[in-house]
């Protein structure tokens, strides 16, 4: 049996079916992640979610509830799609993904898989996209192939080496009330992620975050972009702030070594 585990990792061979102990691969399987401000009980609802743009309408849908796995992919086929939706689809994925496996032990596993080939793969209604479809040998795999971009990126801090770069910023006055750093901080953090930087924030009192990133000089060129010029939609009552964060860039370095990402309180 392919699925059985042993000697402290997982026996050789392609992961084909994310079920038994490769349960954890699945988008249906409980794992509670921040996305954009909110908390999902699986990515298969933060993914559903991510089908409308503001999260006081992620909310009304009510994807961060407890409903089934099966109910919020219904409701994804529902909601009002965003025209955007085929072009960042992957994108919204990949950081579900990230944000799904910050946990520890959810990434230790998924660095136990070693280098097999990671293929969601079904045998009943086929999804072409992000699955693959054993009986007619069809299907892009592409969560399987995200998985293992993810895995790869993961290892990756541990022997590489890129510019360094220390930010201070400023969570937005008009959403001072909210008393929000935890969920901006998560912001950030998915966003770094996202641009495939490692690196630790901390959050700090007076409304500031202090983040220190490791990457492409490029990737954190286009990292502080975004923050100087893209809305910040988060807050606790699920609304857009339509407010900016204030960057500061304290220092700039040369190569340094590289860790994963952190958060610290």
């Amino acid at each position: 049996d392919r699925f059985v585990e042993h000697g402290g990792r997982f026996e050789d061979g392609a992961v084909e079916r994310f079920q038994g102990p490769y349960k954890f691969l699945s988008n249906f399987f409980w794992s509670q992640l921040d996305y954009e401000g909110l908390c999902y009980p699986s990515v298969e609802h933060a993914f559903q979610a991510a089908k409308l743009r503001r999260n006081e309408e992620r909310l009304a849908w009510g994807f961060t509830g407890s409903v089934s796995f099966g109910e919020a992919k219904r409701l994804g086929r529902q909601v009002p799609l965003r025209e955007d939706w085929k072009e960042i689809r992957e994108k919204v994925m990949a950081s579900c993904l990230s944000a799904k496996f910050s946990d520890p032990s959810l990434r230790e596993k998924l660095l136990r898989t070693g280098d097999r080939e990671l293929i969601d793969g079904h045998s009943g209604s086929p999804d072409l996209i992000w699955g693959y479809h054993i009986p007619s040998q069809k299907g892009e795999n592409r969560l399987g192939i995200l998985l293992m971009d993810l895995r790869a990126k993961i290892r990756a801090p541990q022997t590489t080496s890129g510019s360094r770069a220390l930010f201070h910023l400023d969570w937005p006055v008009k959403c001072l009330h909210d008393g929000l750093p935890q969920a901006y901080a998560s912001r950030i953090r998915d966003l770094a992620v996202g641009a495939g930087l490692a690196g630790c924030s901390v959050v700090l009192p007076r409304r500031k975050i202090c983040i220190a990133l490791c990457g492409r000089s490029s990737d954190i060129d286009a990292w502080e972009h975004r923050m100087r010029t893209e809305d910040v939609d988060v807050n606790s009552r699920g609304r857009p702030c339509r407010e900016r964060m204030l960057v500061e860039l304290l220092r700039m370095s040369g190569a340094g070594a590289c860790d994963t990402f952190s958060q610290r309180e």
